[in-house]
């Protein structure tokens, strides 16, 4: 594992859906960037993460998000 990086699944996981919940809820622009990079960059992390589980938060948030935008705009799975 990076020394840099300390993080384990769990901190993972928290940023991660804290970082969702910011971009479902800002409505700056500028602040919707800044949190999307930030974003990216936690995914970036997760994938070059050496546990599986943390390898596969990036398609859990993906998955997760796009059920919520399907049942925000109303349609079913």
């Amino acid at each position: 594992m990076d020394p840099l990086i300390t993080l384990d699944y769990a901190d993972f996981e928290k940023v991660g859906w804290l970082i969702l919940t910011q971009l479902a809820e800002l409505r700056h622009r500028g602040a919707f960037s800044t949190v999307a990079h930030t974003f990216a960059l936690c995914c970036i992390k997760c994938v070059q993460s050496k546990d599986e589980a943390t390898e596969q938060l990036p398609q859990v948030w993906y998955k997760v998000s796009c059920r919520v935008r399907r049942l925000a705009i109303g349609q079913s799975d």
